[in-house]
This record gives C-alpha cells, sequence and structure tokens, in this order.
C-alpha cells in the first residue's frame, strides 16, 4: 500500500514538472518569437528611414538640376531642342523619384526593391549632370565664336581704313568680305591687272593691308605666329580662310578674249588668280600662313555674275559688279569637344 501511494506521488511530480517545463518552454519559444519579430521589423524600419532621407536629398538633386535647366533656357545659349529634351528627361525622373518616395514599403522585399531603385535613379541623375556639363561647356564654344565675329569686323574695318587712307575705294557690301570695285583694276572684258593704270600698284597695297591684319589671325610655316599675335589677338581667334574671289558683270561674252576665257565665270576666275598672283609676289609671306588644320590660308574663287551686289541694269550697277572680293573666314570648331583640342594645342 505504501509503495502504491509513493509510486503515485512521484508521477504527481513528474507530471508537475512536465507541465511547468513545457510552459516555460513555450513561454520562451514565444518571447523568442516576438523578441525576433520586433528585431526584423526594427532593422528593416531603420532602413527604410535611412532610404528616405537618401531618396529626399535625391529629390532635391534633381530639382536642382531641372532649375538649372531652366535657367539655361532663358539664358539661349545652348541649342534649345537638346535642353528641352533633357528637361523632359529630368522631368521624368523626378516623377520617378516622388513615385517611389510616395510608396508604402512594408517588406524586406519591398525594401530590398527600393534600395535598388534609389540606386538606379541615382545613377540616372549622375548621367544626367555629367551630360549636361557637356553640354553647357558650348557655352565657351558660343563665346569663342562670338570673338571670332567680333575679330572678324575688326579685320575688314581695318583694311578698308587702311585702303581709303591710300585713296584705294574700298567697301563692304557683305560680312567679312572687303570689295574693291573692278573698274580701278581691269579694264571691261579684261583680267590683266595693267590693262587699267595703277592696277598692280592697288592690288599689292591690297596685299600689303592683308598681310598685316592675317598674320595676327593664322599660324606661319615658318616662325611662331602666336608670339606675333599675342598682343593683336588676345583672344586666340583665328582665319580658316581668306579667298581672293572674282566677279563679273552679267554681259555675255561673244568670242574668246584675249586671254582664252570663253564666259564669265573663266574671265572672273582669271582676274581672282591673276589677282593672287601679284598678292603672292608683292607679299611671298602670305603662302606661308596657315589655317588650324596647317592648310594655306590664301586661296582663289570665282563666281562670274552669279553673285551680283549691284543692279546690271545700269552702268555703274555692272562697274560695282566687276569686282574683286576680299572674303575672310574665321575658323569655326565644330563641336565643344574641337574647341579643347584646339586650345590645349594652340592656346
Amino acid at each position: 500500500m505504501d509503495n502504491v501511494e509513493h509510486d503515485h506521488k512521484v508521477d504527481y511530480f513528474a507530471s508537475m514538472t512536465d507541465m511547468v517545463v513545457g510552459v516555460l518552454f513555450i513561454f520562451i519559444i514565444m518571447v523568442a518569437f516576438f523578441a525576433y519579430q520586433a528585431e526584423e521589423e526594427s532593422i528593416p524600419l531603420a532602413i527604410y528611414e535611412s532610404e528616405v532621407a537618401k531618396n529626399l536629398a535625391l529629390q532635391s538633386e534633381v530639382r536642382h538640376l531641372e532649375l538649372t535647366i531652366e535657367e539655361l533656357l532663358k539664358q539661349a545659349k545652348v541649342d534649345r531642342p537638346i535642353l528641352e529634351e533633357y528637361q523632359r528627361r529630368v522631368q521624368s525622373l523626378e516623377e520617378r523619384v516622388k513615385a517611389l518616395l510616395d510608396k508604402e514599403v512594408v517588406t524586406q522585399a519591398q525594401i530590398d526593391q527600393y534600395v535598388k531603385t534609389i540606386a538606379q535613379l541615382k545613377k540616372e541623375l549622375e548621367v544626367l549632370k555629367a551630360q549636361l556639363k557637356d553640354l553647357t561647356t558650348l557655352d565657351a564654344l558660343v563665346e569663342y565664336v562670338s570673338d571670332g565675329e567680333k575679330s572678324l569686323d575688326n579685320i575688314v574695318n581695318d583694311v578698308i581704313d587702311d585702303l581709303r587712307s591710300q585713296g584705294i575705294d574700298a567697301k563692304s557690301f557683305q560680312k567679312g568680305v572687303v570689295t574693291i570695285s573692278g573698274k580701278g583694276l581691269f579694264a571691261n572684258g579684261s583680267s590683266d591687272l595693267s590693262s587699267v593704270a595703277g592696277g598692280e600698284e592697288r592690288v599689292a597695297k591690297l596685299a600689303a593691308a592683308i598681310v598685316n591684319r592675317v598674320r595676327c589671325f593664322s599660324f606661319s610655316t615658318e616662325f611662331d605666329v602666336t608670339k606675333v599675335s599675342m598682343d593683336c589677338n588676345p583672344q586666340h581667334v583665328y582665319l580658316e580662310s581668306v579667298y581672293v574671289e572674282g566677279h563679273t558683270d552679267n554681259m555675255p561674252i561673244g568670242r574668246m578674249l584675249s586671254d582664252g576665257s570663253r564666259n564669265n565665270l573663266e574671265l572672273s576666275a582669271r582676274r581672282a588668280t591673276n589677282t593672287y598672283q601679284t598678292f603672292v609676289k608683292s607679299q611671298p609671306a602670305l603662302t606661308t600662313l596657315v589655317n588650324a588644320y596647317d592648310q594655306q590660308v590664301l586661296s582663289v574663287s570665282a563666281y562670274g555674275e552669279q553673285r551680283p551686289i549691284a543692279s546690271n541694269s545700269t552702268a555703274q550697277g555692272r562697274d560695282d559688279n566687276r569686282r574683286i572680293d576680299i572674303r575672310f573666314v574665321m575658323y569655326v570648331p565644330k563641336s565643344h569637344y574641337e574647341l579643347n583640342q584646339f586650345k590645349a594645342r594652340f592656346m
């Protein structure tokens, strides 16, 4: 009997112990579970809040870039269609950033995608900023071309003033062009400078007036022109070409002329060529002056009756059209990259 009672007591305490252990085990599991859940929630939340802060900064950067483009559009220094395309791209980026910021993020997978998307948007922003930086360097190109235009006007005005001071009738009917009436250079229907008294001397004076200016705005195969041009060309703008252009009126040539010309185009070509040859004879340095492409600056072109500057219906108009033009063309870089290469080489 005693043994039976003892056995029941042992079973009872064993059952109580098992129950307590079981409850403690369940409690520990529950505590661990909730602790784990709290940890799982707190870590992603901290990451999320950090990424939101970064996203706000990203949104601010995108907005700043958009304002920069708006300012450039007002200045109108960069090609407008290109700028407007960049503006559309930046606005699209701004909308995507805002949409991401407003999106509800709950799960770890969403947070991971959020972080990944932010990284992608940041890369896109950096690309846009770099491209816009390259684009705005066009301001330097615009400024360089503007300096060239001013120098071009100065060259033409200086040549005209020089010639007029020597009694030679020189005018400018087009930008960058000095015009000498053929009446003081060639007899009617002739390309021979000696056909008019003083024709060769006038061309020699024209060559001297030109070489003094061209030397400042070109390079040389014989000496360092950049040292010469420091004072007279501080902007370092240069000539691409100086054309000796021949022109005629529209009176037809009925027979072959003594110089072999059979039409006005050939006559204008011979007039330009003879003027060029007299240039070179009186100022040999003109053949040593080259442009940024190492090509001779001085050249010849002919237009016959194709480019009148006056009406051919009057004698005065025909005299004006029978002429020699000296056309100055400035070097214009094709891109900001070419300008930078040019500066590295020559400036």
